[in-house]
């Protein structure tokens, strides 16, 4: 089974990078909220897809590689997104 260390560090990384950058260009408040918000939310499924529609493998192959490596990020990414997200807005309002 995956790690979510890897994902949750990830996020952490992506949500503070976007926080330094929002306060490096003096963003307005709601604009660096939500640039961080959206470093904070969870890889999209189109990652999923797009690994599902690529050409050069069977069904079979992409079900056991590329595809089944994208629907673990997406699922993990959204477990680490119920309590980034919620901890980056509250982090957020008491700036």
């Amino acid at each position: 089974m995956a790690s979510l260390a890897g994902p949750a560090l990830q996020v952490a990384a992506a949500s503070l990078a976007a926080l330094l950058l929002a306060s490096a260009l003096q963003l307005p408040p709601l604009l660096r909220s939500a640039l961080v918000l959206q470093a904070a939310a969870p890889t999209a499924i189109s990652v999923l897809l797009l690994s599902e529609a690529a050409p050069g493998g069977s069904e079979e192959e992409l079900s056991s590689g590329s595809a089944r490596s994208a629907a673990a990020l997406v699922l993990w990414s959204t477990l680490v997104a119920l309590l980034s997200v919620p901890l980056w807005s509250w982090l957020l309002s008491s700036l």
